[in-house]
């Protein structure tokens, strides 16, 4: 999806859970654990990158909120998003794992906190962990809840009826602007901007 005219790297969309969230950020994917890392993340703050993705399984979610901490910026300015792994999927692994995730942030509650694959013992577990993470919501420990890598059957295990709790944002390595009008979502996509890499 392109962007809109006139984006900038500080322009912003308002997700449907009420927080907005930056159109460009720096996800911390392979992006090893320590200083690799904290340098990335300082980096990207300085050159003006307001929003920053890790999750659980990148094992790097406390060198993301340390240099958040230390970048001298409002905590307020810096939108995070983490990811729950899916060997958390469940109601109580899923609380378990959101909590943990925002501790090792360290920065309050975390912007948006995403289921990161689908994949679960059962579609009964896939919903459970929706359900944790709208408790998590309503507990403050994050302030808007998403998918990642979700196709639109499994969207609608989490939104079985129209006045369903829905997810804020839908991340994919696809584009789906049917997925978006469908379920009243934003759709995000993540791509690597190496040279070389897709």
């Amino acid at each position: 999806m392109p962007l809109p005219s006139g984006t900038s790297i500080a322009s912003r969309v308002r997700l449907n859970q009420g927080p907005e969230i930056p159109w460009l950020g720096l996800g911390v994917f392979q992006s090893e654990p320590g200083s690799v890392t904290r340098n990335a993340v300082t980096y990207a703050l300085e050159a003006g990158y307001r929003a920053i993705d890790t999750a659980a399984m990148y094992r790097n979610e406390a060198d993301v909120g340390e240099a958040v901490r230390h970048s001298g910026l409002a905590r307020d300015e810096v939108f995070v998003t983490t990811k729950l792994w899916h060997t958390d999927h469940g109601f109580d692994p899923a609380l378990k794992a959101g909590r943990a995730s925002a501790e090792r942030l360290g920065l309050g509650p975390i912007d948006l906190y995403l289921i990161h694959w689908p994949r679960a013992n059962s579609p009964q577990d896939r919903l459970d962990s929706w359900k944790a993470l709208a408790q998590l919501q309503r507990e403050g420990v994050c302030r808007a809840v998403g998918v990642s890598n979700y196709t639109v059957r499994h969207l609608e295990n989490c939104v079985p009826t129209p006045t369903s709790f829905r997810p804020s944002t839908r991340w994919s390595s696809t584009r789906s602007s049917s997925t978006r009008s469908s379920f009243g979502i934003a759709t995000r996509t993540g791509s690597a901007s190496r040279p070389g890499r897709h």
